[in-house]
């Protein structure tokens, strides 16, 4: 097996940002690259590369296609998951792609919760993450489980 070197890792995170997909460029340009607190897109991460990252928070943002969805797919994400939160101290959250069309704004609502969490836990309490969020519209991580492609939005409808 290959084991990935860094320099090999950034000329691949830089292929990647060169050719994102729509979901990701849509939350990028819409929301995470200018929010307050600083994201970063494609992450190498040894032996991995992740969608966005804030290191403020410490917090990394996985955007979901289908393929996520498949029984290699769930087993794969659980242990890179696994492996990014032990081996880097980072909470992972995971983004369907359909609920980025389908629901940018609660996406964003949801990331802004988690990110608030985020820095409370890790003693940063001087800064206020994004918008205030609607106690209607909370979700907790622990409800998100891996959707067949028809369910129901996994991020609150505003409106």
């Amino acid at each position: 097996m290959l084991v990935p070197t860094d320099e090999m890792l950034k000329q691949r995170a830089r292929e990647l940002r060169n050719n994102a997909t729509a979901e990701e460029n849509d939350l990028w340009y819409k929301y995470l690259r200018n929010h307050e607190v600083r994201f970063t897109r494609q992450k190498a991460m040894p032996p991995y590369i992740v969608d966005f990252y804030c290191p403020k928070a410490r917090l990394v943002v996985e955007i979901d296609g289908s393929q996520h969805y498949e029984p290699d797919g769930i087993a794969h994400d659980e242990t890179r998951t696994r492996f990014l939160e032990s081996r880097y101290g980072v909470k992972v959250i995971r983004i369907p792609n359909n609920e980025i069309h389908s629901n940018l704004s609660g996406v964003c609502d949801y990331i802004d919760q988690v990110l608030r969490e985020r820095m409370a836990q890790i003693g940063d309490r001087k800064t206020s993450a994004g918008r205030q969020r609607s106690p209607e519209a909370a979700v907790t991580l622990n409800e998100l489980e891996y959707p067949a492609a028809a369910a129901a939005p996994l991020f609150p409808k505003k409106g």
